[in-house]
């Protein structure tokens, strides 16, 4: 399962592919006349995570692959809209009507609701990093693990890097700090 704090972390910090452009909380009445055909749609239930892809016409498709009601999905909860800043792939309705007749499997860290709206709207840089890590949550756990001069939350008195910082100076490569080698003795 994608918590809201890893989402928040993956979007907000590693991501450069997708730019927030509308939030709220219950009152959904204008939110569609906004929307725009692929924008990613995420709510927020009990610290779960939703996530589907706006497909026009009030129409929101999920990894249950099953198309709902814009009011259906949201379901008066938080949403975050994110869009892609140089619009959707061409092929999008089709990859929607794939998607349509496909049957995902659910797995809750390598293929949930965030990976089947990333993956239909082709989000190469989320993709990749999910794709070296597995999942948004062992991408976090690495990040704190491996990237020792790094941290996930505020900065302490340590001197340690924002993530912020490390993800902007980075290539989009992982270069994770190599493992101290155990002295042996003989």
């Amino acid at each position: 399962m994608v918590t809201v704090e890893d989402f928040d972390f993956l979007i907000t910090h590693t991501s450069t592919s997708l730019e927030e452009v509308m939030k709220g909380e219950d009152d959904t009445s204008d939110v569609s006349m906004k929307l725009k055909e692929g924008d990613l749609i995420t709510t927020t239930t009990k610290d779960k995570l939703n996530a589907g892809i706006y497909c026009g016409n009030n129409q929101v498709i999920r990894l249950t692959v099953s198309k709902v009601s814009l009011k259906n999905f949201l379901r008066g909860s938080s949403y975050h809209i994110h869009r892609l800043p140089s619009g959707i792939p061409n092929n999008f309705s089709d990859k929607v009507s794939e998607a349509m007749d496909s049957s995902e499997t659910y797995d809750p860290f390598s293929n949930n609701g965030l990976h089947f709206a990333l993956k239909l709207l082709e989000c190469k840089i989320c993709q990749a990093k999910r794709s070296y890590h597995h999942s948004t949550t062992s991408m976090r756990n690495h990040m704190k693990s491996k990237h020792r001069n790094v941290i996930i939350d505020p900065p302490n008195e340590d001197g340690q890097l924002p993530i912020t910082a490390f993800a902007s100076a980075g290539s989009g490569r992982c270069n994770p700090v190599p493992e101290r080698a155990e002295k042996t003795t003989q």
